[in-house]
This record gives structure tokens, sequence and C-alpha cells, in this order.
């Protein structure tokens, strides 16, 4: 075998590695273009509202107007919608700084690459959950987290619609396992992408920014210690560039967003359709209260005590580095349960806390034939959402929030069988060696 064989035979190689993984990438490409996309038509994925929202911002026009005659009904129009009923763009117009790249390609291809894209970043999150468990990244792992990914009906269905759920996801991890390898700055700027869907993230992004995690190695975690100033900065900065350039393109940009959510031809919180589609404690409250225009404020009382034993949470484990990661998925998962409007694929965010307990569960006992004695209740409640919403089409959408409900009581669970053992959940000062990728 000659020096170049032997080079290519070398499983380090770098091109090597490096045509791999473009080929990958480029059949999994192919793969959405052409099974995954047709699922839903492309004119009615999420998508869509962004491209079209997007592109309306490069030609000057306003995302959030879609009267006929103006541009965002015209591109709306090309791009297959019914000219009858646009629907307007109903997220902050910063998404738009980040579909920059995707509004200058032709729909179909945007699309297909905005699916990859999610792809990439799923891969990527469950990579750094397994790592920030304290567990090295083994191939089995890494594909049984993927797996038990791919299981969780809410990730395929996002998949499909192309909202922002998954790129949530990331973020969520991004900041943790940035703030567990003691880089703040990037925690931060991670930390800013959430606010995208504030209404899925406005208890996470909060926590996010006070975890109990020192700023450099070997510093004492306390919450209100220099890492969380520097998360804070480097939120700040990010955020402060973002509504920056949101209030460069389009300077009336809240009032025109809030009058698309909550305006008379858009009554997201007094229809009574849209209150039982939801997968919230809001659903919950529509089952019981006929009047649909009480159901929101109703729903908000009953939220107050979840929001008040979430903070009564974070005080009680505000500098407890093995409590933080447990902290976080709980918190994850009030925000999903009292959420004002949440759809069901927005629960995607929730497999940080499932993945993060089952790589621990997979660890907590040093006998092999005890091993994750816990992990097959992860694996139960992946695949639960799927008879669990044939039950709450065929009846009330309420019973989606059974999964919400199992979830948190698989985090405390597991919160509880870490406190047992000597083998310590997600260190948040962790050696280096632990953390390398």
């Amino acid at each position: 075998m000659n020096t170049t064989e032997k080079s290519l035979a070398n499983k380090n190689n770098p091109w090597l590695a490096a045509f791999l993984l473009v080929g990958s990438l480029a059949l999994l490409f192919w793969l959405d273009y052409s099974f995954l996309l047709p699922l839903k038509e492309v004119d009615a994925n999420d998508v869509t509202f962004f491209w079209s929202g997007t592109r309306t911002v490069l030609l000057g026009g306003n995302p959030y107007d879609p009267t006929p005659g103006s541009l965002y009904h015209q591109i709306r129009v090309e791009a297959g919608g019914d000219p009858k009923f646009i629907d307007p763009f109903k997220s902050p117009v910063l998404l738009t700084l980040l579909f920059l790249p995707l509004a200058a390609l032709p729909l179909s291809i945007a699309a297909a690459l905005w699916t990859l894209i999610t792809q990439v970043l799923l891969g990527m999150s469950v990579f750094w959950v397994i790592r920030g468990a304290g567990l090295t990244s083994l191939p089995g792992r890494v594909l049984a987290g993927i797996g038990m990914a791919l299981l969780w009906r809410y990730t395929f269905l996002e998949m499909i619609v192309g909202n922002l759920s998954l790129l949530l996801l990331f973020a969520i991890v991004a900041a943790w396992y940035a703030s567990l390898k003691h880089h703040p700055y990037l925690a931060g700027a991670a930390i800013s992408l959430l606010l995208l869907k504030p209404q899925v993230t406005f208890l996470i992004v909060p926590l996010l920014l006070a975890l109990p995690i020192s700023g450099d190695k070997n510093d004492p975690a306390n919450w209100k210690g220099r890492a969380s100033l520097r998360r804070l900065i480097g939120f700040g900065l990010v955020s402060l560039f973002f509504m920056s350039y949101s209030f460069a393109v389009q300077p009336s940009w809240v009032g025109q967003m809030a009058g698309t959510l909550f305006g008379s031809n858009q009554s997201y919180f007094n229809n009574q359709d849209i209150n039982n589609q939801l997968t919230s404690l809001r659903s919950v409250v529509a089952a019981f209260v006929p009047d649909s225009a009480l159901v929101q404020p109703v729903a908000i009382v009953i939220a107050i005590p979840l929001w008040l034993g979430a903070g009564w949470l974070w005080w009680r484990f505000r500098n407890n580095l093995k409590a933080a990661p447990f902290l976080l998925a709980t918190v994850t998962g009030l925000n999903i349960l009292t959420s004002p409007y949440i759809r069901d694929y927005d629960s995607v965010v929730l497999l940080f806390g499932l993945l993060f307990c089952f790589f621990t569960l997979q660890r907590q006992e040093k006998n092999k034939l005890l091993r994750g004695k816990w992990s097959w209740l992860c694996w139960l409640l992946a695949f639960l959402p799927y008879p669990v919403h044939f039950l709450a089409t065929a009846t009330s959408y309420a019973f989606e929030n059974l999964i919400t409900l199992l979830y948190l009581l698989l985090v405390a669970l597991t919160w509880r069988e870490s406190a047992k053992t000597t083998i310590t959940a997600a260190p948040l000062i962790a050696s280096e060696e632990s953390l390398t990728l």
C-alpha cells in the first residue's frame, strides 16, 4: 500500500471525514426534498411564512401587511397561497435576519435546506447533552439519543411543519453546554436566540441567565457570580444587535406584530377553535369553560402558582451545582405547560430534559446488570405522544398535557435517583478531560 492509500485508509484522515460528512448531508438533503417535504405542501409550511416575510423585507416591504396589493401579499400568492386569505407574518422581524440567506433561494430549495439545518442542530444538541451528562460520545450512545429524538412525535412533526422549535432546543442546549465549558459570553449569545419565540421560553431565558455555573475553571459557582454577569453581557450585546436590526428595517414592528396576533381579525386569545387545539393549560381550561373570552384569563390565573413555584425552585437550588440541569429541565416543562399560546410541535424543547434524564439514568449504576434500570421509562415516554395524540384528536386536546405532566414526573424521578448516588449528574464544574470534544 503506497503513502496515499495509507492516508486514505486512516480513519482519522480529515479529507475522508470531510467527504463522508458532505456526502451524508447531501443524501439527507435529497431525502428531505424528495420524501419529507412532500408530506406537507410547501405553501402551507411554516417556513413559507418565514421565507415570504424575509423576502418582503429584502425588497423593502412590510411583512406585517397582508392586504391585497401589498408586497407581502404578492409574494405569498406567488408562493402558492390563497389570494383570498393570506395570513400575516406573526414572528418578530428579527427572524428575517436569520433567514436572509435562505430568502435568496427558491422556496422549495430553501425549505429543504432549512429542514437540513434543523436536523444538524438536532444532532449537535444530542451530542452536547451526552457530553454534558458526563458520558463519552460513543457511536451507540449518539445513535440511541438520535433514535429517541426521532421517536419523539414532536420532532418529526416539527421537521414536517418547518417551525423554529428545533432551533430553540439547540439554543437551550448550546447555552447550557457553553456554560459547562466555561464560555459564558457564548452562552449569553445562544440565550438571545430564544427571543424568537418568547411564548415558549419566557421562563427558560431568566433561568439560563442565572444558572449557578462558575465563570472560570475552579471558581466557586454562584448564581450572581462572574459567570452570570458575563452571560448577561453576552445576552445583552447580541440582543441589542438584534433589536437594532429589527427597528432599522421595521421601526413599528412591535405594534404591527401585536396587531397581527391580537387584533380583531386574529383573535388568538378569544377563539374557541384555537383554544381547543393548544397543548398547554389553556386547552384544559377550554374543555371546562364554555365562554371562550374567559379561557385565557382563567388559564393565566391557574398558571400563576406554577410560575411562583418555578421561582421558588430556582431560589432553593440557586447555588446547587448538581441540581442545575434538573432545574432547567423542570422549568422547560413548566414553560410548555403554562404558555399562553403554544402548539404541539413546540414540545420538542422537552427533548433536553428527556435526553438528559435518559443518559443520567444510564450512568447511575456501576453494576452493568442494573445500569439504566429506569431508562425504559424514557423510551416509553418518547413513544406515548402518538397514542395520546390520537386520544386528544378524538376527544379533547387537553389530553396532550398528559405528556408534559409525565415528563415532569420523569425529571423528578431522575432527580431523586441522582441524589441517591455518589455519581453526580452533569457536574457543572467538570474536569477539562470530561468535557473535551
